[in-house]
Formats: C-alpha cells, sequence, structure tokens
C-alpha cells in the first residue's frame, strides 16, 4: 500500500487518490482533513491544511521520507 501512495506521488495523483490511499494504508483516527493548524503551532497561527497525516512510530521513517520527496518534487 506504500509503494500505491509513492507511486501516486510520483505520477502526480490528484488530492483525492492521495488522500483514499492514505486512508487505505492507516487507520481514520490518523488522517484529518481541514484541520486548523492553529491547534498545533507555538504561536497559535495558521490556516486549514487539506489534510493532516498523523502517523504512528512504525510509519514514521517512510513517512517522513515520503514528505521529503514530495517537498523536493513540489507535490
Amino acid at each position: 500500500m506504500f509503494y500505491h501512495l509513492l507511486q501516486l506521488l510520483i505520477y502526480g495523483g490528484n488530492m483525492d487518490s492521495i488522500v483514499k490511499a492514505l486512508y487505505d494504508i492507516a487507520e481514520s483516527r490518523q488522517i484529518l482533513e481541514n484541520e486548523p493548524m492553529s491547534r498545533r503551532t507555538t504561536f497559535r497561527v495558521g490556516g486549514s491544511a487539506d489534510v493532516l497525516f498523523l502517523p504512528e512510530s512504525e510509519e514514521k521513517e517512510f513517512m517522513i521520507a515520503l514528505a521529503r520527496y514530495a517537498v523536493d518534487r513540489d507535490v
């Protein structure tokens, strides 16, 4: 399932397909949609994130690498 998510990010999947892939690999409590970032910042500022994924420890290394990959490629 992680491979499918990676393929979507590499080959330009739309947001809906990426979110669906996240729901396929994680529990729904780990995925928050339209989450106000002000709840999660020191100064309580920030708009809503389209999707916020909260990986558990076993998934963290992979998700950090995946996020870096996406940021490097403006995904």
